[in-house]
């Protein structure tokens, strides 16, 4: 029942300012996934308008979404 547009919208609040586009690409449900739950495929575009961004630092945002998205929706990181 969760629209795709609060998690992408959750994102987007929470990614800080080198946040340039937020993609909702692929939906999955099917074999591995369980009848009640999709799959989701979102790339993060991020950009620093004036240096390359360490992986410390995009690796702080991809954190941050992920820890954002756990605590709203008991979103869960797929292996």
């Amino acid at each position: 029942s969760l629209e795709s547009s609060e998690i992408l919208s959750t994102i987007s609040k929470c990614s800080g300012n080198n946040l340039v586009e937020v993609l909702l690409f692929d939906v999955y449900t099917g074999s591995g996934i369980d009848n009640d739950k999709k799959s989701l495929a979102i790339g993060i575009i991020l950009q620093d308008q004036e240096k390359t961004m360490l992986d410390s630092e995009v690796d702080e945002v991809i954190n941050t979404v992920l820890g954002k998205l756990e605590e709203k929706f008991n979103a869960k990181l797929r292996d």
